[in-house]
């Protein structure tokens, strides 16, 4: 169930942008990326410097229809 509620709130964000970062601090629930590995890029990172730096490249590229989710467990 909480694999839907994730692929729901997702969209509910993916409506609006490109990107969404999701924050797991304890690691616990990098399981749901699984779940939704098939229709979104995925980008992990370790910091919050990492984080904008992967931001960046995504925004450096171009606009575009994909959709990316940067993961990471820093708070």
């Amino acid at each position: 169930m909480i694999d839907k509620w994730f692929k729901e709130d997702l969209k509910l964000i993916f409506d609006q942008h490109s990107i969404a970062v999701f924050v797991d601090e304890s690691g616990d629930a990098e399981f749901l990326l699984k779940c939704v590995e098939n229709l979104y890029t995925i980008h992990r990172t370790s910091s919050e410097l990492d984080e904008l730096y992967i931001k960046y490249l995504i925004e450096k590229a171009s606009p575009s229809q994909k959709k990316f989710i940067i993961y990471t467990r820093s708070n």
